[in-house]
């Protein structure tokens, strides 16, 4: 599943010096407040040996075959009723059954041998700390065949979105599921781990009205005498508990018709009324679908597909045949499609559906492999949309996406890809930017290396090899060997175990010997990092470098897997590109010789190679092996450029420098001159409205260059017309273009006044759109004024707005330093009272709130504020720990930058 990590980097100075928090969206409203602690000491049947509970993982005693289910769910209520019926292979004599559960209670226990009657024999019921209990027998169970009976009630929550959510839309309440990672024990005791993979099969009983929908078609409708109904779905596949998922509610369906090689029956499940949203949803299933389908080589695994619109949700879930998406993301009300809504849906669902194949026909055997599931889909999907719409230059976005990757992991704290997994804070800080973005990167790279079609016979044969069954990245990495004919897994096994981003030193060597180039390997550590307490054994890197010596262009390729090496060159090359197509996941420092040719060669690179050279020149600067100036130099030239990625890397570049306080006051009015002087003429020319003829990439980019001139190029006339165009929309949302609305909102608040901070609340009260309210909200925590601005904070604990959509009023704060600061006062001030409105564990991420002051004198009293409240959460010391080591890094690089930037801006007037 795509998830917004927990952490936002705290890094300002945009995909070059930092990261980009004003574009950046909040973290995931699925991250947990604090539960109270369930009794620990309860009463077992005198003479019943109670076994100490086991740790993380549940014993291998006893497994699962089938799991069976009767759910009483009311979406009007706020519990619900269950039975769960576990038919059990008991591999080791024992007289306790350990479960997972949580949130749950459990009223009554009992086990049958094979063929036994219905009632069997009761069991103790004994609480086995957070997330286990024990079902415990006066006899020892034996081995072979029992059936497990288990009669409980648990919680349909109205602040989680883990477990069974209760939420309301339009009016009408829902119910929804969402169970990765560790959330299918808070509606069913049972064996919640990858490992356990087995068929399940669910009865939901439903009021007249609700509609239930499952992972599995409809076998039977029956009305019982209590007036609900009783849905039984048809068995699954065999599944993992997380996969598992159901709604229920007055649903509308959409169909899409029969999909793919098997003519699968296919459907977008959305809130009573808002059918007609989901026209994109229906146009681009099919197509990318079949596209999966051509790479797998057979046809999608499962019975049926629905797409279903959650309205509270942090992202997308691949539960097979329930795929789940938050509802903004995947309908759009007619006429507010907007280019970025169709990137975004098409990517995510290509991210979705790959996993019907890579995560649930063939599922990790644990935790620690979760990094396979995600990477996998995460480098899937740009080879998919490519082929489904080209004109999107998905190429030049992968190059930033790995770059995002490499500033995570530019922490010496940063984790490995495969992370042994010890705890539940190891599980929940695994769904992170190393995960996805880092374990995409490397696939790429080595899918260069051995070959695309030779890679893709490899995912075939480990298709083939496990399906419906469980597997590790050994077997995957195994089937990629046998089928290149060569070791694949021990240099990828070099970038899954070492954290940490390698940087190669090069440099060009021409003499009597010949033309090379020469490599040198190290771990990239910029400044205000301690430099790592143990070596990094060499990464085994796949490298190819083209060398272009004024009439030719050649690319050389070797396994680079020393401290020290060479790739030979055919000829005295002009200059060398050491990362030809971008595909390596490493950084680059050629020599100031090589570097100067190489940028004299800028305009022969491909867009992704442009942005690549930039963002290592860039890591270079973060380092201290370079000035600012090598970065800012660059900008003019990619302002230019005729790709619109490479031109958005320019206003990146230039609208991180305010937001990251690298403008020295003083500096401002040059500042705003360089502004207009670079992106003046484009941002009239583009204006807010789209050209006749203006194809989508076009229409992508016009809004970054609007929010940069307007806003911090202080042009008052794109200000005013922002302010015209926000007011108009809020009479008639036909009045400003989709592409142009959040930029038009969050500039007419930046300049706003109370009358404008009035009618953005009053509009956000009564949006029943989604993406309406989340523009709105985060406008919000865009007004500048500090009363205007203490209001919008105020907004969090406000009972007229749910607090997972409120708390984006926090992030949208982190854009200047001067409201990043209010934000954090007010974090500080009220936090119980914030974490307590929040989804349990919401606060694991706070801690970067506090550190996006990227100020190294404060990180201390950010660590004595969260040390201990971090604990709280599950994954919050980790989120602590890289928060601090961020800030830390952030300010020594502001430190270094702030005089050089004022010197470049005064040299630039």
């Amino acid at each position: 599943m795509p998830r917004a990590p927990l952490a936002l980097s705290p890094v300002l100075f945009v995909s070059v010096v930092a990261s980009c928090l004003g574009a950046c969206e909040p973290p995931s409203a699925n991250i947990p407040p604090p539960t109270p602690a369930r009794p620990r000491s309860p009463s077992v049947t005198k003479g019943v040996e109670a076994k100490a509970p086991p740790g993380i993982f549940l014993p291998r005693a006893i497994w699962p075959k089938k799991n069976l289910a009767t759910l009483t769910i009311d979406p009007a209520r706020d519990t619900f009723d269950g039975e769960m019926t576990i038919e059990l292979d008991v591999r080791e004599a024992t007289n306790v059954v350990w479960l997972n559960r949580e949130d749950l209670t459990l009223a009554r226990a009992e086990l049958a041998g094979s063929g036994a009657s219905a009632t069997g024999t009761p069991l103790t019921i004994v609480d086995g700390g957070p997330g286990r209990v024990g079902l415990v027998s006066q006899e020892p169970i034996p081995v072979g065949a029992a059936t497990l009976r288990v009669l409980y009630k648990g919680m349909l929550s109205e602040t989680e979105v883990d477990g069974a959510s209760r939420q309301v839309e339009s009016g009408a309440p829902y119910v929804f599921t969402h169970f990765e990672p560790l959330a299918a024990r808070r509606v069913f005791p049972c064996f919640d781990e990858p490992a356990f993979k087995s068929p399940w099969q669910l009865t939901l009983r439903v009021k007249k009205g609700d509609k239930a929908v499952s992972n599995t078609p409809i076998l039977s409708e029956t009305e019982e005498k209590d007036g609900f109904f009783a849905v039984r779905f048809a068995e699954t596949k065999p599944l993992p508990s997380y996969l598992v998922a159901f709604a229920v509610g007055p649903f509308g369906f959409v169909d899409v018709g029969p999909v793919g090689k098997k003519k699968t029956p296919t459907r977008i499940v959305v809130p009573r009324g808002k059918e007609a949203w989901a026209t994109f949803a229906k146009e681009s299933t099919g197509p990318v679908l079949s596209l999966l389908e051509d790479y797998f080589g057979e046809g999608y695994p499962y019975e049926k597909l629905d797409l279903i619109a959650v309205p509270l949700f942090g992202g997308a879930m691949e539960n097979p045949g329930l795929v789940t998406y938050r509802q903004s993301l995947i309908l759009a009300k007619p006429g507010q499609e907007s280019t970025g809504f169709r990137r975004a849906f098409a990517s995510v669902n290509a991210h979705e559906l790959s996993h019907q194949w890579f995560g649930d026909l063939v599922t990790t055997e644990t935790w620690d492999d979760l990094w396979l599931n995600e990477a996998f889909a995460t480098w899937m999907t740009p080879k998919i949309i490519e082929k489904f719409r080209p004109e999107w230059d998905i190429p030049t976005q992968r190059a930033a996406s790995a770059n995002g990757a490499m500033r995570a992991d530019s922490l010496v704290t940063a984790r490995a890809i495969r992370q042994p997994i010890t705890s539940n804070d190891d599980i929940k800080n695994a769904f992170d930017g190393i995960t996805y973005q880092k374990g995409a990167a490397t696939i790429a790279m080595f899918e260069r290396w051995v070959g695309p079609d030779v890679f893709q016979r490899g995912v075939r044969r480990y298709m083939r090899e496990h399906a419906h069954r469980t597997a590790k990245a050994a077997d995957f990495l195994g089937a990629v060997s046998a089928e290149a004919g060569k070791d694949v897994a021990t240099p990828f096994q070099t970038f899954l175990t070492r954290p940490g981003v390698p940087v190669l030193a090069t440099e060009v060597r021409c003499d009597a010997k010949g033309a090379r180039l020469s490599l040198r390997q190290s771990r990239y550590v910029p400044l205000g990092a301690d430099a790592p307490k143990t070596a990094t054994d060499p990464w085994q890197i796949p490298v190819c470098a083209r060398a272009n010596d004024g009439k030719k262009e050649s690319a050389s390729c070797t396994l680079f897997g020393g401290g020290e090496g060479e790739i030979a060159l055919p000829t005295c090359p002009r200059w060398v590109l050491p990362n030809d197509g971008g595909s390596g996941y490493f950084r680059t420092a050629p020599a100031p010789k090589d570097l100067k040719a190489l940028l004299g060669g800028f305009s022969k690179l491909t867009p992704a190679e442009k942005i690549v050279t930039t963002n290592d020149v860039g890591a270079a600067v973060r380092a201290g092996a370079l000035e600012m100036s090598a970065v800012l130099e660059l900008v003019p030239t990619l302002a230019r450029d005729e790709n619109v990625h490479v031109r958005d890397l320019a206003v990146q570049i230039v609208s991180g420098l305010r937001d990251g306080g690298l403008v020295a006051r003083a500096e401002l009015p040059a500042y705003t001159a360089w502004v207009r002087k670079l992106f003046g003429e484009l941002a009239k020319k583009n204006g807010t409205k789209a050209l006749a003829g203006e194809g989508e990439e076009a229409k992508w980019a016009r809004a970054s260059v609007l929010d940069l001139v307007a806003d911090q190029g202080g042009d008052t006339a794109l200000r005013a017309e922002c302010t015209n165009l926000a007011k108009a929309w809020l009479a008639d949302r036909g009045a400003v273009e989709p592409e142009v609305l959040g930029v038009v909102l969050g500039v007419a608040a930046a300049y706003g006044d109370a009358a404008l901070f009035d009618a953005y609340l009053a509009e956000a009260k009564r949006a029943s759109d989604r993406v309406d309210r989340e523009r709105l909200i985060w406008a919000l925590g865009s007004f500048r004024e500090p009363t205007l601005h203490a209001r919008a904070l105020g907004l969090v604990l406000s009972k007229d707005l749910d607090a997972r959509e409120s708390v984006r009023i926090l992030f949208a704060s982190l854009r200047l330093p001067e409201t990043t600061a209010r934000a954090y006062t007010f974090l500080t001030e009220s936090f119980d009272a914030i974490v307590a409105r929040l989804p349990r564990d919401y606060g694991a991420g706070f801690p970067q709130v506090g550190a996006a002051l990227c100020d190294t004198e404060k990180a201390n009293l950010i660590e004595s504020f969260f040390a201990e409240r971090s604990k709280r959460f599950v994954g919050g010391p980790r989120q602590l720990t890289q928060a601090l080591e961020g800030m830390r890094q952030c300010g020594a690089t502001k430190a270094r930058a702030l005089p050089r930037v004022a010197t470049f801006l005064r040299a630039a007037r």
